[in-house]
């Protein structure tokens, strides 16, 4: 999933966005707005754009062809029912719940759809509603008022079509690359445990690091992952969950906002704290028989033969530091075993 997950809260039934995007292919999800009514979806399919209502069925598209590797302008407004691109209105006769009465939460994806909408589809179009490929930027959503409910975000789906500049750090570029990264030393997970991490996320979904135990025949791992912009800290046995807590952002905070942002979580195996930015976000409570275990920590997945299940796949982003229990784990350390897969040591931000 591309660019970030986010729950708004309009004051009037009324709703506008506008983004630039640039495609490097002709397919993918621009956006898609849902609420409990309705569905909306803007995509490109052999390079132009369609805009498709999941109430009516109904389609409507773009006579230009937009996956030509340039710059352009969306622009969207319930108020006016219509959608421009480069100042120039699509003819569409869709009408939908978003041009008249729209609840108090609705939910806005960026770059592809949410897990639990993508899962569910088994229409014609579901082929066509691939990730994007491109980068998305300079976003705004906004009320009646004209106030922003998100601040403007930064979005890369594909960073080699979006650099500009270049930060120190290692950076995931892409999601099936991650999974190979591990450390050739070993951590102690304590009956308290810290860990410290300094992230810019390319996506709004994926592990970040996974401490995983290395001697035992019971599979068991520790993980932070994030899930649709949220932070998540898993616990799981063999496949098994044992408990999970979930870290929420607030609506006008987002992870995948260009900036760097620092995440520490605290897990003392009765119950865990989570901050982002020295402010607390959540404490939970964690199964109190789980025991302290030696642990290869990996970073942007855990590996395919894992015995471990429900993670949202590999981070695609950048990280910066890592300590765990007050080490500071050197990034250098962390290197991949098939030479074809890239860990750079700088990263790539717009």
């Amino acid at each position: 999933l591309g660019g970030f997950t986010r729950l708004g809260e309009p004051s009037s039934s009324f709703a506008s966005f506008r983004f630039s995007f640039r495609a490097t292919s002709g397919v993918g999800v621009l956006l898609n707005f849902d609420n409990l009514m309705d569905n909306l979806i803007l995509f490109l399919h052999g390079g132009r754009l369609f805009v498709y209502n999941d109430i009516q069925k109904s389609y409507c598209r773009s006579g230009r062809d937009f996956g030509d590797g340039r710059w352009h302008r969306l622009e969207f407004s319930s108020a006016l029912g219509g959608i421009s691109v480069d100042n120039q209105t699509m003819n569409c006769s869709i009408t939908s719940s978003f041009y008249s009465v729209i609840p108090n939460y609705f939910r806005v994806t960026l770059g592809g759809l949410p897990s639990d909408l993508l899962a569910n589809r088994r229409d014609s179009i579901a082929k066509d509603l691939q990730t994007f490929s491109g980068c998305i930027r300079d976003v705004a959503f906004l009320n009646e008022a004209g106030r922003q409910i998100k601040q403007k975000a930064s979005v890369q789906v594909n960073t080699s079509s979006c650099s500009e500049d270049i930060e120190e750090g290692v950076g995931f570029q892409a999601s099936d690359i991650a999974r190979s990264l591990y450390s050739i030393s070993k951590v102690s997970v304590q009956p308290r445990t810290r860990v410290r991490l300094m992230l810019k996320p390319r996506l709004s979904t994926g592990t970040v690091l996974g401490l995983l135990d290395s001697t035992s025949d019971v599979q068991r791992a520790l993980t932070v992952h994030l899930r649709d912009g949220d932070i998540v800290i898993s616990v799981q046995e063999d496949g098994n969950v044992l408990n999970e807590v979930r870290a929420a952002m607030p609506s006008s905070f987002l992870l995948c906002d260009g900036d760097w942002h620092t995440v520490v979580a605290e897990v003392d195996f009765r119950r865990v704290r989570v901050w982002v930015d020295d402010r607390l976000s959540v404490i939970g409570a964690l199964p109190q028989q789980l025991k302290g275990f030696d642990c290869a920590p990996f970073l942007g997945g855990l590996p395919t033969n894992a015995r471990l299940n429900y993670l949202p796949g590999n981070y695609v982003g950048c990280l910066k530091s890592l300590s765990i229990n007050g080490e500071a784990l050197p990034l250098a350390s962390f290197h991949t075993s098939n030479p074809e897969l890239v860990l750079k040591s700088s990263c790539f931000v717009n």
